[in-house]
C-alpha cells in the first residue's frame, strides 16, 4: 500500500491499537512530521526523527517501521547510522618535538555506537603545488607523491564503532635530511585534510566538523639554523589548532 497518513495510521493501530489515546508515543515527532499537510518532509527528515526512537520501542513498533522503509524512497540508505560530532580530544608535541598527535573522537547519530559496526573510516589529504623551494629538499622515494599536486586517502580504514582515532604527523613528514640546510625565508606548505566514512569502502563521506588545515613552514635562523614548523587547524573551529615548532 503506498504511503498515505490513511494507512500509516492503520499501521500504527496495528502496532499498538491503543496509540496515543492517554500519553504521547516515542514516536510522537514521527509521526506528527508524517502527517503534516500539506506534506514537507523528506526521507532524511524521516530518518532523522527514526534514529531518535530507541531500538526497544522499534521492536514494538516493527510494522510501522517496514511500511515506512518500503513506502519512502531512500529511507532505508538514510537510516544507516553515521559518525557526527567529530571532536578533538587533545593535540600534542610528541617525541622531543618531531609529531604532531591528533587523538580525537566522534559519536553516533543514532546514540549508539554499535549501530557504526558496519562502517569504517580514514583520512583524505590533497594539496597543490609546493614551492620549488621546498620540493627540492623531499626525500626520495618516500616523499615522490609531494614534488606535485596530489591527494591520500589514509594508510588504513578503521572501524567507526571503535569512536575514536590517532592521527600523527611526523615534523620531517616527506623531507630528506637536505631541509635541514635550508637557507631561504619562511616558506609554507598548506595542505587540506578531513576524516571520512564509507560503508562500502569505495564511496566516502566526510564526518561533519572534520575539516582540517595542515601547514609546513621551514625557516632559515641564520648561522646555520633551521626551525621547522608544523601547524593543525580545525576549518570550522579555529580554536581547535595546534603548532609543533623545532629548530636543528
Amino acid at each position: 500500500m503506498p504511503f498515505t497518513i490513511a494507512n500509516l495510521n492503520q499501521q500504527l493501530l496495528l502496532d499498538n491499537p491503543t496509540f496515543e489515546r492517554i500519553i504521547n508515543s516515542d514516536l510522537h515527532a514521527l509521526v506528527a512530521l508524517l502527517r503534516q499537510v500539506p506534506a514537507t518532509w523528506t526521507a532524511a527528515l524521516v530518518a532523522a526523527e527514526m534514529k531518535k526512537v530507541s531500538a526497544a520501542k522499534w521492536i514494538k513498533y516493527a510494522g510501522t517501521r517496514r511500511y515506512l522503509e518500503a513506502q519512502i524512497p531512500t529511507l532505508t540508505s538514510h537510516l544507516r547510522a553515521t559518525p557526527i560530532g567529530f571532536t578533538t580530544i587533545k593535540m600534542s608535541s610528541e617525541l622531543v618535538d618531531t609529531i604532531l598527535r591528533h587523538t580525537f573522537k566522534w559519536t553516533s547519530d543514532t546514540g549508539n555506537m554499535g549501530d557504526l559496526a558496519a562502517v569504517v573510516t580514514r583520512e583524505y589529504v590533497t594539496w597543490g603545488q609546493w614551492p620549488v623551494a621546498l620540493t627540492a629538499c623531499i626525500g626520495l622515494p618516500h616523499g615522490a607523491a609531494y614534488t606535485h599536486p596530489g591527494h591520500h586517502g589514509g594508510l588504513a580504514a578503521n572501524p567507526a564503532n571503535l569512536g575514536k582515532g590517532q592521527d600523527d604527523h611526523a615534523l620531517m613528514g616527506p623531507f630528506s635530511g637536505a631541509v635541514l640546510n635550508f637557507a631561504g625565508a619562511a616558506t609554507v606548505a598548506p595542505m587540506d585534510q578531513v576524516y571520512q566514512y564509507s560503508y562500502d569502502r569505495i564511496n566516502w563521506l566526510p564526518i561533519p566538523g572534520s575539516t582540517f588545515t595542515i601547514v609546513r613552514e621551514v625557516r632559515a635562523l641564520g648561522g646555520g639554523r633551521v626551525q621547522l614548523k608544523l601547524i593543525k587547524t580545525n576549518t570550522t573551529k579555529p580554536a581547535d589548532t595546534f603548532t609543533v615548532t623545532k629548530i636543528f
